[in-house]
């Protein structure tokens, strides 16, 4: 019995982890966009603005109880741009919409983003075409963050209530 459940969680972590690899090429948007193509998108936004995040927000959010990524190299470099992506699921399992892209870390802190990006490999994981545009793509400078570790949540706010998605990764922040 404990070898069949070993293989079945064997078998489960490496499809998860096999479902943010794509051959797609991430925009080269300076903002969050509804496509991912090669593509610039024209914006008045030169890159997309991080702030500090409110640490009890975080705390009193509830779980999506659904599945999320981020499937970004995760060594950063202060003061370079960086394009930033992964896929959301809102708690009605359907794409979230807005969002907030937080690093947890040193400190806490936020990018508003948004899912559209197309994302074929993620509805056909999931097992349904209509979540394919659940996919994100936005480039961000990292300038006034501290050095550091940093774990990656999503935040989805839906009304007075916020629902948090950990991705279980770690993105590194370096001079």
């Amino acid at each position: 019995m404990k070898k069949m459940q070993l293989l079945l969680v064997s078998t489960c972590s490496l499809l998860l982890a096999a479902c943010g690899q794509t051959s797609q090429q991430p925009a080269t948007s300076t903002k969050s966009t509804g496509t991912n193509s090669s593509a610039p998108v024209a914006s008045a936004q030169a890159t997309a603005v991080v702030r500090p995040v409110d640490a009890n927000v975080l705390a009193a959010a509830k779980p999506t109880g659904q599945p999320c990524s981020f499937d970004s190299d995760p060594h950063l470099t202060l003061g370079k741009p960086h394009v930033l992506r992964g896929w959301l699921l809102g708690p009605e399992r359907k794409p979230a919409g807005a969002f907030t892209f937080v690093l947890q870390g040193p400190q806490t802190l936020g990018v508003q983003a948004t899912t559209g990006a197309q994302r074929p490999d993620v509805g056909k994981y999931l097992g349904n075409a209509a979540l394919a545009s659940a996919g994100f793509t936005f480039s961000t400078e990292l300038k006034a963050v501290q050095p550091g570790s940093y774990d990656v949540k999503l935040l989805v706010k839906r009304g007075s209530e916020a629902y948090i998605c950990d991705t279980a990764k770690k993105l590194l922040v370096a001079k």
